[in-house]
């Protein structure tokens, strides 16, 4: 048996097996013996069939059987012995085979492969990368501080509506003259004011009990049709049609009395265990978690600019021909080749950046570590009870029980594992790469994210 490997074009080979009778014929033999132990043929019963009348019916197709086994087995050994970086999967060619007058029972196929280009990493480091910063606004950390004395605030019924309120009624349903529809809808329900822009609340306040507002539009009271179906305790289907207006009959008014700003709030807030102790040592606190929480937001623009960058600097060379040959060849869903080439510049320069990542992180030989994982997901976990409002310091058994639930789903487990890789990513280029720092406000940051 022979393998050899012909360059095609740049990162683009064929390799040219030979197979000769006596390469698969041994094991072709001794999968017939074996089948001829459990055979069941005509006039024999079973397992004591000849081997030679096994040999008759079957040997075309253990000869194919084996074949294929033995072809798939060498060109991968070959793949390994030789050390080659292959794109995707060796695939059949329609090369003419270079060997003629083969012997009786000799085989000759030829595959094509696709190779990985070779990557510099560090001749790379002269790229010069953007990492986009969003301006805080300050605001948010006062905005957040009335969030949490209202939420750790004492709630009590009073006899007229101010701003923020808690307000049960009922809404009824009106005709185009402003009077009730008679079997109309009308439903009980409660509206928190503070979830409402200022010129709404202006509609309410100074409002007793027994007062009835009037010709609402419930589109502005409501975000969604679930939203309104909820409210007015109605279907889906009859509140996405719905076009009328209603009154509100206001029957009970609650308002929050704001916490004080105080030890035992910023303990309720923290946790017993936070070592903040004032006013602004909260303020910090809280300003730290939005930085916290915003830079993940920025690393993740950072990671995708940055792989960006570096695929348009780094002029890799693919196999355009046979990565084309092999997405046709082995794709899910039957592709034509128009869409195809529609669709194969965007497909390369996913591919590139996939290439320049992994390259980054077999130079920084990233290896799977359970103990790494864990953390990192606990982590994950940390950040989403943070961005729900919940900062109180727990304990952290109790997050990495969580983690370890978490991780044994295998689903979740790869969907960490890639976090953590583009993580490791984006922490090597940070630390080793030129970074060129903007602070973008909120809505610049948005559209470079949206502009990629």
């Amino acid at each position: 048996m022979e393998i050899l490997k012909r360059d095609l074009q740049e990162n683009h080979a064929l390799l040219q097996m030979t197979l000769h009778k006596e390469d698969y014929m041994s094991q072709v033999e001794e999968t017939i013996k074996t089948m001829a132990k459990t055979a069941s043929m005509p006039g024999f019963r079973k397992g004591k069939a000849p081997v030679s009348a096994v040999r008759s019916q079957y040997q075309n197709k253990v000869t194919g059987d084996e074949v294929n086994k033995l072809i798939n087995e060498q060109i991968y050994q070959y793949i390994q012995d030789n050390k080659l970086k292959v794109l995707g999967q060796p695939i059949p060619s329609q090369e003419e085979s270079q060997h003629k007058d083969l012997p009786e029972g000799s085989i000759s196929l030829c595959y094509e492969i696709g190779l990985i280009p070779h990557i510099e990493i560090k001749k790379m480091q002269s790229v010069v990368l953007d990492y986009c910063q969003i301006e805080l606004d300050e605001t948010l950390v006062d905005k957040e501080i009335e969030a949490l004395r209202q939420r750790h605030g004492k709630m009590q019924e009073v006899d007229f509506v101010s701003k923020g309120d808690l307000l049960v009624g009922t809404f009824s349903e009106l005709d185009a003259s402003g009077r009730i529809v008679e079997g109309g809808v009308t439903n009980t329900s409660s509206l928190l004011l503070s979830m409402f822009a200022d010129e709404m609340q202006e509609l309410f306040i100074n409002k007793v009990i027994g007062d009835v507002v009037s010709d609402l539009d419930l589109s502005l009271l409501t975000k969604s049709t679930e939203d309104l179906s909820s409210l007015l305790g109605i279907s889906k289907e009859h509140a996405k049609d719905l076009q009328a207006k209603f009154s509100f009959t206001i029957e009970k008014i609650k308002h929050v009395e704001p916490a004080e700003i105080n030890e035992e709030f910023i303990h309720a807030v923290l946790g017993d265990e936070s070592e903040v102790q004032d006013f602004q040592g909260l303020q910090e606190k809280i300003k730290q978690d939005y930085r916290h929480l915003l830079s993940r937001d920025e690393d993740k623009l950072f990671y995708k600019q940055s792989l960006k960058k570096l695929v348009a600097e780094s002029a890799l060379a693919l196999p355009d021909e046979f990565l084309k040959k092999w997405i046709l060849a082995t794709n899910e869903k039957p592709i034509s080749e128009e869409q195809l080439e529609k669709e194969f510049p965007f497909y390369v320069e996913e591919l590139k950046a996939e290439l320049i990542k992994n390259a980054i992180l077999e130079s920084l030989q990233v290896r799977y570590d359970h103990e790494q994982m864990l953390q990192f997901t606990q982590q994950l976990i940390q950040d989403n009870f943070l961005e729900q409002g919940f900062r109180k310091v727990w304990n952290k058994e109790i997050f990495r029980q969580q983690a370890e639930s978490y991780l044994k789903t295998p689903k979740n487990k790869e969907s960490v594992y890639n976090m953590f890789l583009a993580q490791s990513v984006i922490d090597y280029l940070k630390a080793t790469w030129k970074i060129n720092t903007k602070v973008l406000g909120h809505e610049a940051f948005i559209e470079a994210y949206q502009g990629l």
